[in-house]
């Protein structure tokens, strides 16, 4: 037994109860809370600065790190992006698109020409077969 519990003649159990109430019965003065919310606030910008939540009608939410910390194309939806044109994707999502390129989700420029270099090269040897 404690000096508390000898002292007022109370058992481990009811000095628990007793230890639990105050505990409970503690409130936050609002300067704390008000620290407590801007570190929070700070936390949440600080993470939408650093990365991409990219969602889709078929995908996951992905969590993929920005280029560099920027607050802009924070949410994408990846349906929107592949929907549309490259070039249009790179004008209208201009960093969304280069995360989504080094995570390997979207093809790069290189990747984009030596697919088409090969879809020719196909088209013309499939023609030059017809010929014959």
């Amino acid at each position: 037994m404690n000096e508390f519990s000898k002292k007022y003649n109370i058992s481990n159990s009811e000095n628990l109860n007793i230890e639990s109430k105050n505990i409970l019965n503690y409130k936050l003065k609002p300067a704390h809370l008000l620290i407590v919310g801007i570190i929070i606030l700070m936390a949440a910008i600080f993470f939408s600065g650093k990365y991409h939540f990219v969602h889709g009608k078929d995908n996951p939410l992905l969590i993929i790190p920005k280029i560099s910390f920027s607050l802009k194309e924070t949410y994408i939806n990846l349906d929107e992006i592949t929907g549309m044109p490259n070039i249009m994707a790179k004008m209208k999502y201009p960093l969304a698109v280069r995360a989504l390129q080094k995570e390997g989700i979207l093809e790069t420029d290189e990747q984009i020409n030596e697919r088409v270099k090969k879809e020719i090269e196909k088209t013309q040897k499939d023609l030059m077969n017809l010929i014959k």
